[in-house]
């Protein structure tokens, strides 16, 4: 019985760290974007058997990325669809939950670049005001007060 025990608590205490530890990323897809274009990236995470691994897209939106969609692909990976809002080398964490724990991935960077304008491209001029059509209702008014005051 005491060895029953004792396997019991060796076998508790060695799987104690493999449940805690971080799963393993792959992370693949575009490494260049547009500013306001969606990009994909593909999330594959390597978990121990029987863990609960989630997406935590509200978790993720940052200040240079919004997150557009999450989708499971039929290979088990996760697909991600982000939508740049800066300029520059950026780096999108994607965060998830793992048996109720956070959990972030490795940083995913894209060099996201502004948008292609012509080479004559300019802005254009600012019109003034059109000019408002004159009321006619006063002059109705006028009209009628006066055959009005006629009548009488």
């Amino acid at each position: 019985m005491k060895a029953l025990r004792r396997t019991a608590l060796v076998l508790v205490c060695a799987a104690a760290p493999a449940a805690a530890q971080s799963p393993a990323w792959t992370v693949s897809g575009a490494t260049a974007a547009t500013l306001g274009v969606d990009a994909r990236l593909v999330y594959r995470a390597s978990v121990p058997p029987g863990a609960k691994l989630a997406p935590d897209a509200l978790a993720s939106a940052a200040t240079n990325f919004a997150v557009v969609k999450v989708a499971p692909l039929p290979d088990g990976s996760w697909a991600w669809t982000v939508l740049p809002l800066n300029v520059g080398r950026l780096s999108f964490v994607a965060r998830w939950i793992l048996d109720g724990k956070s959990v972030a991935a490795p940083p995913a960077a894209l060099e996201v670049a502004g948008p292609a304008l012509p080479k004559d491209a300019d802005i254009d001029d600012i019109k003034g005001p059109l000019a408002a059509r004159r009321a006619l209702w006063p002059w109705a008014l006028a009209a009628l007060l006066a055959l009005g005051a006629w009548a009488l």
